[in-house]
């Protein structure tokens, strides 16, 4: 499966920012918390990850359903280019045997 760089060019500045954001928060000196201030940062660290996740599943379906797209037309100029083929041989067959 081909790379999809436009894609990736396109949300460079997102994937960059949110790898800054997480670098940051892991290189940050650990503090301490009570157990409940410790819970409550690692629910909202799960939601971060949930929403994340979300994204990318979605960004993935786009380019899956791109794909197919792409695919289905593919098929179908292949299928327009074959028979523009075989018309053509066809008329040079009944041009050469007249």
């Amino acid at each position: 499966m081909p790379i999809p760089w436009v894609q990736l060019i396109r949300l460079a500045p997102t994937i960059l920012s949110l790898t800054r954001e997480v670098m940051q928060r892991t290189a940050a000196p650990a503090r301490p918390l009570d157990r409940d201030a410790r819970i409550a940062e690692l629910e909202a660290n799960l939601h971060k990850q949930a929403e994340a996740l979300h994204a990318l599943a979605t960004q993935m379906e786009g380019l899956t359903r791109a794909l197919a797209s792409l695919r289905r037309a593919l098929t179908a100029t292949l299928c327009l280019a074959g028979g523009a083929i075989l018309l053509a041989l066809a008329s040079l067959v009944i041009i050469f045997m007249k």
